[in-house]
């Protein structure tokens, strides 16, 4: 329920205070605003996971879950 969903968060969270250009972490964090409906949040935390990707697959991949959101 709920309560996973905030520990999911914290999670996340920590791991960017750890490792802030870790892009699992961010894109962690953007699935937890899509189960909490704050698709604006989501966004840019989908912004912050393509920008620290290495991969221009990954790239893509966040490009399309942004414009899903928009859509």
């Amino acid at each position: 329920g709920q309560q996973r969903i905030l520990d999911a968060e914290s999670a996340f969270q920590r791991s960017i205070r750890l490792q802030p250009k870790m892009p699992e972490a961010w894109f962690g964090l953007a699935k937890v605003a899509i189960l909490q409906q704050d698709y604006a949040t989501a966004t840019s935390y989908l912004q912050r996971a393509r920008m620290q990707s290495a991969a221009s697959a990954d790239r893509r991949l966040y490009d399309q879950k942004i414009e899903m959101l928009h859509a």
